[in-house]
């Protein structure tokens, strides 16, 4: 009669695997070596298929659109007024007020924004002699 192999062949050969080199150090390394390269890889297929792209919508991809900041300088001119008077109201962020504004203007407003809707909105009128300007954050 022939004699029929088992299925112990696989752990006899694991079993069997000289481990005494094998250190705690070893293992942690290994063990960070196959995580990163499995990151690699997926990131790498998800960027080669468009799945990553950051039009593509998605949120929580590593791959954000970096925005800079957008510039807008606006002159405000007297017209004529003697007195000018200036109200903010802003919504979080950073605000620096000082004066200096150009001669023959009540006020310059320098504004840095990353997003179009995050332009301050501004409503200038004269009574009296008296400019004002009145600059909003489009949110409030």
């Amino acid at each position: 009669m022939k004699e029929q192999k088992t299925d112990d062949e696989f752990s006899r050969l694991v079993f069997s695997l000289n481990l005494s080199g094998l250190t705690g150090t070893k293992i942690i390394l290994w063990l960070l070596a196959i995580t990163i390269v499995s990151f690699a890889v997926g990131f790498g297929i998800l960027a080669i298929t468009g799945a990553l792209s950051p039009t593509a919508g998605h949120s929580g991809s590593p791959f954000f659109m970096v925005h800079t900041a957008a510039q807008n300088t606006t002159t405000f001119a007297l017209e004529g007024a003697t007195a000018g008077s200036v109200e903010i109201t802003m919504g979080a962020g950073e605000l620096l007020v000082h004066g200096g504004a150009p001669p023959g203007s009540i006020m310059e407003s320098g504004v840095s924004y990353t997003a179009p809707e995050w332009q301050p909105e501004y409503s200038q009128s004269a009574a009296g002699g008296i400019m004002t300007i009145i600059m909003t954050d489009p949110g409030k």
